[in-house]
């Protein structure tokens, strides 16, 4: 909850964005002394000269100079021409985002407090993109300049109104902090991290129901000393990541060392499935054959192995799939039951493997399931919701080598019919693969 009771600011709802059609009207003076930082010309482009003098109004129509471009042309009758309402390109940036993101020397500093000293609204004010001075800076790598928009929020407001500046939410969901830990100097980034932690120290928690927070960012980023320094400033840090995911979905493919920490902080991500599939932290670290990880996620929570996804896999389904014999070797040791997990198609990593052929994990694998003689032969046998077992769905793959390694163990029932009334043997004689129909009629097994 956001500190004085007041709801955090986010992304821009549609219905906001559209209610004032937007309308870019370009002012090269006006964008020239922005960009440049020049205070005593943008001081006079916006109606501020000195006693005597007639400024230019900014809404009127110099010779060559003031083009109006119509993005969205939709009752866009009535225009604001103010020059502290004016947007200045095609990304519907203000003049305090041009001055903001163009530099923090003491002119540009100067003009930015002139600016918000003739228009606070600025401050808040957003871009096409729903970024505010504050993220414009912030990208920009302009130090300065966002501790300077710090204390004029502070000023005007106290802690109160530098928070709801700095909570604003982008489209995408993000605050001025993600800009920051995206710059590619170290030590900017850590300055910047600590100017915006001071300011606010519970800005590492928005988003706050979901999205991508600072941390995750960090962490795919691979910023190990960042996501720290965040943990240890706020320990009520957001883990929350995009599509439902947390930070360790990005983790166990980033650092071993950084799943290691995660769990330490907050063992219960583990647990959590992506919004959009259900695959857990271990699903990926399975999947792309991190076995160290792997090892790491089953030490914190063994329970991980029996954990499916939306369609019912598992994480041994996940790792035959993509051939990671290590890792399925190493399920199997931890958790030896494992092997008789079925998908939602009634399906054991078995027949997944020789759905596909997969003849190189049979010799690693048989050399574990041979530990428990009597879980062997149950898993050969096993049936999915078709009827077929692992030696059906080789031998309508057709790879002679698989077939072999099946029939090693003659408690391997060749006849076995599936929901087709076919054994394998049949399969074989209507399929007419070579080799696999004259091993199977002279029951030939894997020597050795």
């Amino acid at each position: 909850m956001e500190s004085g009771g007041k709801a955090p600011s986010g992304p821009p709802k549609d219905k906001e964005a559209k209610a004032k059609p937007a309308v870019v009207q370009q002012h090269p003076k006006l964008l020239m002394a922005a960009r440049k930082g020049h205070w005593t010309p943008l001081n006079v482009l916006m109606g501020n000269s000195g006693a005597g003098a007639t400024p230019p109004a900014v809404h009127a129509v110099p010779p060559g100079g003031l083009i109006n471009i119509v993005i969205d042309d939709e009752q866009a009758d009535v225009v604001d021409n103010s020059a502290t309402t004016i947007t200045l390109d095609v990304e519907l940036n203000n003049v305090l985002h041009v001055v903001a993101s163009s530099g923090d020397g003491d002119e540009f500093l100067e003009s930015a407090r002139g600016i918000y000293c003739t228009a606070k609204h600025l401050l808040d004010a957003r871009n096409k993109k729903g970024d505010t001075p504050f993220h414009c800076a912030a990208r920009a790598g302009m130090l300065k300049m966002v501790t300077h928009l710090i204390c004029l929020a502070k000023a005007e407001g106290g802690d109160d109104r530098v928070k709801a500046a700095l909570r604003k939410q982008n489209e995408q969901g993000e605050t001025a902090l993600h800009a920051a830990l995206r710059l590619s100097d170290k030590e900017t980034v850590r300055a910047m991290v600590h100017e915006l932690w001071v300011a606010d120290p519970e800005l590492t928690r928005f988003p706050l129901a979901s999205g991508t927070s600072p941390l995750y960012l960090a962490v795919s980023l691979g910023r190990e000393d960042i996501a720290e320094g965040l943990h240890e400033q706020d320990p009520g840090l957001s883990y929350s990541g995009p599509n439902g995911q947390n930070v360790l979905h990005v983790a166990v493919l980033r650092s071993t060392s950084m799943t290691k920490n995660l769990l330490k902080w907050n063992n219960h991500l583990s647990k959590q499935g992506e919004q959009t599939n259900g695959s857990t932290p271990l699903h990926l670290a399975a999947s792309c054959g991190f076995l160290e990880t792997v090892k790491c996620l089953l030490d914190a929570e063994e329970s991980l192995a029996y954990q499916c996804d939306n369609k019912g896999s598992f994480p041994i389904h996940e790792a035959v799939k993509e051939k990671q014999v290590s890792v399925v070797c190493t399920l199997l040791k931890i958790c030896p039951d494992c092997a008789q997990l079925r998908d939602a198609e009634g399906k054991t990593f078995l027949h997944v493997a020789a759905k596909q052929g997969y003849a190189k994990l049979f010799p690693p694998v048989l050399q574990v399931l041979l530990q428990e003689k009597q879980m062997f032969a149950a898993i050969m046998n096993m049936q999915d919701d078709d009827g077929n077992t692992g030696l059906h769905l080789a031998v309508e793959a057709g790879i002679l080598e698989t077939v072999c390694f099946l029939l090693w163990d003659k408690e391997v029932m060749l006849n076995l019919s599936n929901n087709e009334r076919e054994t394998a043997l049949d399969l074989s004689q209507r399929m007419r693969t070579p080799g696999v129909l004259f091993g199977l009629e002279l029951g030939w097994g894997w020597p050795g």
